[in-house]
C-alpha cells in the first residue's frame, strides 16, 4: 500500500519501527508523518507495541544451554567434515564408474555389419 503524495508505502512506515528504513528515506518518511497525523497515530500505536513486546521478552530467563545439547552439537559438528568426504567419494566414484561403463558400452554397440574404419570411424559395409 502506497501513499501517492511522496510514495511512503505502509512497508516503509514498518521499516521506520522495526529501524530497518533506508537512511536516505527517513526524512520523507518523517515529513509524510508531519502532514497525516492518522498514520503517525498508528506509527506511534507500532512503536509502543514493538517496546512492549521487547520488554515482555527480556523478562523471560531462558536459563543456561542444557549440557546435553551442547554435547549433540558438537558431536555433530565433529562428525561432518567425514560426511562430506564420504559423499564426495562415492559421488566421484559413481560418476566414474558410469563413464567407464557408458564407455565401454559405446564401444560394444555397433549396428549389424559394422566395422571400425581406418580412421576409427564406424563403417557399415553393404
Amino acid at each position: 500500500m502506497t501513499n501517492h503524495d511522496t510514495g511512503v508505502s505502509e512497508d516503509e512506515l514498518h521499516a521506520l519501527v522495526d529501524g530497518q528504513l533506508d537512511p536516505l528515506r527517513i526524512p520523507d518518511v518523517l515529513h509524510w508523518l508531519r502532514e497525516h497525523p492518522d498514520d503517525a497515530i498508528r506509527v506511534a500505536q507500532w512503536q509502543a507495541q514493538r517496546l512492549q513486546l521487547r520488554q515482555m521478552h527480556r523478562a523471560i530467563d531462558i536459563g543456561e544451554t542444557p549440557p546435553a545439547l551442547i554435547r549433540t552439537v558438537k558431536r555433530a559438528q565433529r562428525r561432518l567434515p567425514w560426511r562430506h568426504a564420504a559423499a564426495a567419494t562415492v559421488l566421484l566414484g559413481t560418476g566414474l564408474m558410469t563413464g567407464l561403463v557408458g564407455g565401454l558400452s559405446a564401444a560394444g554397440c555397433r549396428p549389424r555389419g559394422a566395422a571400425p574404419g581406418r580412421n576409427g570411424r564406424t563403417s557399415i559395409r553393404p
